[in-house]
């Protein structure tokens, strides 16, 4: 898709962040135990760089992307934490601050608890506080690192459970700067905003951030024979302008990014329409609503 001639220029017009949907990850960026693979990484960093976008660094430590001599290779705990440490410290020390934030650990819980997260849990109980420390060290204080998850943007068991993480994070001392909430949401099935704001409130009575890091709202469902209307269309940009007015109004919300931007590429098949611009990269109701709200906020702070 980076080969695309509309792709590069829409995405440099219209957005001031990006993020590696896989590049950076430990799979891809770390292929043999003793070997690095930077290019697409760092191809990532300059590109953005030079278009004056930031970079969100995702992700340092997930159950999946992870590669086959990791996976298969009968580590016990002692030696899989020296390889997370390995690992966190070879990229961080290498990219730091150039990220706007470190997704550290990515979706290590469910509405019960941590869950089997292949290979780090449950041989290595700690790995969470290992991966966390470990950026802090490399990165040193200015860096911004994250826990982020999906499923857990409103007042639900899985949002209390990431709660529950991050709390005892913050009373153990262990580094984390905030929490991504990912949206990955439907028109016909969401948390209310209202517990979305509620759950950003008890994110920063913790004194961490918020990020909205994967929004994409699909206009219809998964396999469903239905249309995208203009009525749905409508109704898609409402709810993408209602999230950004959301975070707006939370101090603690810092960033709102969509998980890519043209439904001709999204992980959840174009059919759903959940991206901001059509599959031809034409604009739809969704961005002029935002901008909107943007400029709403905008207007209103400079009054």
């Amino acid at each position: 898709m980076q080969s695309e001639p509309q792709y590069k220029p829409v995405e440099q017009a219209h957005f001031s962040l990006t993020t590696a949907e896989n590049a950076c990850k430990f799979g891809p960026i770390h292929p043999e135990r003793d070997r690095f693979s930077w290019a697409d990484c760092d191809a990532i960093f300059a590109a953005a760089e030079g278009a004056n976008q930031a970079v969100r660094g995702h992700n340092l430590c997930w159950h999946t992307e992870n590669p086959q001599w990791l996976l298969h290779g009968n580590f016990n705990a002692s030696e899989l934490r020296q390889i997370l440490r390995q690992h966190i410290h070879a990229v961080v020390t290498r990219y730091g601050t150039r990220a706007l934030a470190w997704d550290v650990v990515n979706e290590a819980v469910d509405q019960n608890g941590l869950k089997p997260s292949a290979p780090w849990y449950p041989k290595v109980k700690d790995y969470i506080d290992v991966a966390f420390t470990a950026a802090r060290e490399a990165g040193g204080p200015s860096v911004k690192l994250f826990y982020n998850d999906y499923s857990a943007e409103g007042m639900n068991h899985k949002s209390g459970q990431v709660y529950k993480l991050v709390s005892g994070m913050r009373s153990r001392g262990v580094p984390i700067d905030g929490v991504g909430l990912q949206f990955h949401w439907s028109l016909d099935s969401h948390d209310p905003l209202s517990e979305v704001a509620a759950n950003m409130k008890r994110m920063a009575d913790l004194d961490l951030e918020v990020h909205i890091t994967e929004l994409d709202i699909k206009c219809v469902p998964q396999g469903s024979s239905e249309k995208c209307t203009p009525a749905r269309l409508n109704a898609q940009a409402e709810l993408y302008a209602q999230i950004v007015s959301t975070c707006l109004a939370a101090p603690n919300c810092k960033s709102v990014e969509t998980w890519g931007f043209t439904d001709k590429h999204t992980w959840i098949g174009s059919s759903t329409e959940p991206l901001p611009f059509d599959a031809n990269y034409k604009p739809k109701p969704a961005v002029d609503a935002m901008i909107n709200v943007l400029l709403q906020k905008l207007n209103t702070s400079s009054a």
